[in-house]
């Protein structure tokens, strides 16, 4: 007669990963999403795809990034929108609009 010993209790799954039976034996940790590793102890850094444009630098943070934008003019996510400056006002110029007088680059 065969005895099924759970080893869930013998298995430590880190960052929130939760261990699971295998059928025919032995565990696995599921993780979740932005970790990985046997036990989950790996975060996945995502800035090393780059995200950053316009010389933004990238910030790993838990499960996402932040860009540090280098100049004032650029903002966004990645950094990626220009903001225009101008007679006391801020005008967010996306692809296609034009700020005050001049169209966005």
């Amino acid at each position: 007669m065969a005895v099924d010993i759970l080893e869930c209790h013998l298995v430590t799954c880190q960052k929130s990963g939760t261990c699971r039976e295998k059928i025919g034996g032995g565990t696995v940790c599921v993780c979740p999403p932005r970790i990985a590793g046997d036990h989950c102890e790996e975060e996945i850094d995502e800035c090393q795809s780059s995200p950053c444009v316009r010389g933004g630098v990238c910030v790993d943070k838990i499960n996402g990034f932040e860009c540090e934008c280098p100049h004032a003019q650029w903002v966004g996510q990645t950094c990626g929108n220009r903001e225009y400056v101008g007679a006391g006002f801020f005008l967010n110029c996306g692809k296609i609009m034009f700020c005050a007088v001049k169209m966005c680059p």
